[in-house]
């Protein structure tokens, strides 16, 4: 019952390592498109990989999920071992049939899996059985959805609990941003296509590998205590995995990346930094595979990625010039001679909206500075997104560099009032 949110903590950390980050959306899910007929893990790791391939043509990548995305990270390495530099996961979903547990500690994990399984996962059997009538229920009633997901991460998360044994969802999770997450479900109307992911896994029969499979794509795996989809022993996992690591947490639950992101990002850097992934190798693309989305998505919904931006750049050049200052890379156009004005667009905009006749007008009389605010058009900040305190600052240095003759005149539409 995720999104692509659960993962926003890693993006610029990891771009900061020197990474380009991908974390798609999976098909049917948030603002992807829709599947025509229910595709489960299998599938959906053929979309992924080709999104990749697409991306980033023939370079190694790295993959990392929890929940589907383990299983679609787990197909991804199945079917192209030779792409995929390593995988890492936060949840073993996958096994070969054949992987039967032995011994003592593998036939107690076994046993407890199978008592959970039957106790907690009712909505697995409805989504893989008829997704299509709770969807229908579900797609206009948002205190439905509501409950729906917000149980899931009440029961599937180490979170607090009362004397009642009831969770505490508000001191481990962001209100907002759990309220943001059933939104995306809410407005763009996904819930339906969100549940076929269980019945495309039951279709394409992808619950698990064949017999006899060994993924040999180096495998690190971070172990955190999911009270409901248990862990299981490091010998059990190897019996289809190559386990270079294998990382016990302290805390957490099913949905990791939110949960305890710091923990996690340590161990992910851990891995793609060993000698086992990236001995051969610069350092190369990650693929995240969204841990607990339980929709699926072709189209990514936020790419960060350097070699995607020069593609742009190419097809559609930058019309101005670029400048390094206070941390972050900006792109502005100059134009014109006389008394300064600094125009700095709103949300959801870049410096173009004022090139259409604004600044072509103004540059008989002035010397018109048009500013993409950091993170915005061609501009980009190196570290966390700045908020409005950040980006006044970083224009308020863009100004002092230029060494205009006199103090300028700003112009803010929307957002840029503000800044």
């Amino acid at each position: 019952p995720g999104s692509f949110l659960e993962f926003e903590a890693l993006i610029a950390p990891l771009v900061a390592d020197g990474y380009d980050v991908v974390v798609p959306s999976l098909p049917g899910y948030a603002f992807s498109g829709r599947p025509v007929f229910p595709i489960g893990p299998k599938q959906t790791a053929e979309l992924m990989h080709g999104l990749m391939v697409e991306l980033f043509g023939t370079r190694r990548y790295l993959v990392q999920g929890g929940d589907w995305g383990a299983a679609i990270g787990g197909w991804m390495a199945h079917a192209h071992p030779d792409a995929i530099a390593g995988l890492h996961l936060n949840m073993v979903l996958l096994q070969a049939n054949d992987a039967v547990p032995k011994k003592p500690d593998e036939v107690a994990w076994a046993a407890k899996r199978a008592k959970l399984a039957k106790e907690e996962t009712g909505c697995s059997q409805e989504q893989g059985t008829r997704p299509q009538t709770l969807g229908v229920a579900m797609s206009d009633s948002p205190v439905g959805v509501a409950a729906w997901i917000l149980e899931k991460f009440g029961a599937w998360a180490d979170v607090p609990r009362d004397a009642h044994n009831r969770p505490d969802l508000w001191q481990a999770f962001d209100e907002d941003l759990l309220l943001t997450n059933i939104m995306l479900y809410l407005v763009e109307g996904s819930f339906v296509t969100s549940t076929w992911m269980y019945r495309g896994r039951v279709l394409e029969g992808s619950g698990s590998f064949p017999a006899g499979t060994q993924i040999t794509v180096p495998t690190g795996v971070a172990v955190f205590p999911d009270p409901v989809f248990p862990p299981p022993p490091r010998s059990q996992a190897e019996k289809t995995y190559d386990i270079v690591q294998w990382t016990e947490m302290p805390a957490g639950g099913h949905f990791a990346a939110l949960e305890q992101p710091e923990l996690l990002l340590a161990d992910m850097r851990r891995f793609f930094a060993s000698r086992s992934v990236s001995d051969d190798a610069p350092k190369r693309s990650i693929a995240l595979r969204s841990a607990g989305i339980i929709a699926a998505t072709l189209a990514a919904a936020a790419v960060y990625t350097r070699a995607t931006t020069k593609w742009i750049e190419q097809d559609v050049p930058a019309d101005g010039r670029f400048i390094d200052v206070a941390g972050a890379r900006i792109h502005y156009v100059d134009r014109g001679a006389g008394p300064p004005i600094v125009l700095i667009h709103g949300l959801g905009a870049q410096l173009r909206n004022f090139s259409y006749g604004v600044a072509d007008a103004l540059a008989d009389k002035y010397r018109v500075i048009l500013v993409d605010r950091p993170g915005s058009g061609y501009s980009v900040s190196t570290g966390k997104q700045p908020g409005i305190l950040g980006q006044s600052a970083i224009i308020a240095s863009l100004i002092d560099t230029l060494a205009l003759d006199r103090p300028p005149l700003l112009v803010g539409h929307s957002l840029g009032g503000a800044v």
